[in-house]
């Protein structure tokens, strides 16, 4: 299948922001406004995460070992990403509240704009790039993959909301874009695996 893989490939990268843009924008046609409130909650983890994120930076820091140094900044990337884009999707399978997540979910995005620029230089010292780039560089990724798609969909139900129901009608729909996505996530995946340099060799 490698063949196939390699003239695939191009067309099925170039799909996947489609595709996460369309999974959103089908889940938010199904939250109403009013339903778009902070919650407390929302603010205490993301304080929790990034007292967290200053922890492990500073374990990094004050660690020599190169074997735990590695362990641990890959806890500080776990730590540090913010929830996927995908999460109202699978809140919404599980029934739960999608708005609720939606905003959780942009104001993690939000915060992460602002602690991976102030912590990620600290850990990768080498790393040449200013607070204000990466600040920006990370917010133009919120606004394009959340914040487009949920205005959109607020604006479907507002001026076309005949269409907006017919959207809500499709139940199950942005889960399959979800799971198709995730296939190409996992193809991504196991071929950056199958082709990692260990030592001299490949796996």
């Amino acid at each position: 299948l490698m063949p196939v893989g390699r003239a695939a490939a191009p067309l099925i990268l170039d799909m996947l922001p489609v595709l996460i843009f369309t999974m959103l924008y089908v889940t938010f046609c199904k939250i109403q406004v009013s339903d778009l409130r902070p919650r407390l909650w929302h603010f205490e983890l993301q304080g929790i995460r990034t007292l967290l994120s200053a922890a492990v930076v500073l374990a990094i820091l004050l660690v020599d070992d190169f074997d735990t140094k590695i362990v641990l900044e890959g806890v500080f990337i776990c730590v540090i990403c913010p929830t996927a884009a995908a999460a109202p999707v699978i809140t919404e399978k599980l029934g739960g509240n999608i708005a609720s997540l939606t905003v959780y979910t942009i104001i993690a995005n939000i915060v992460t704009s602002v602690i991976i620029p102030f912590f990620f230089p600290i850990v990768e010292k080498s790393a040449d790039i200013s607070f204000s780039f990466a600040f920006v560089m990370v917010l133009k990724r919120v606004v394009t993959v959340l914040l487009v798609p949920l205005c959109l969909a607020m604006l479907t139900r507002r001026y076309l909301p005949r269409f907006a129901e017919a959207v809500k009608r499709q139940k199950n729909i942005a889960f399959y874009i979800w799971s198709f996505n995730l296939s190409i996530v996992m193809g991504m995946t196991v071929h950056n695996i199958t082709h990692a340099p260990v030592g001299n060799l490949e796996l």
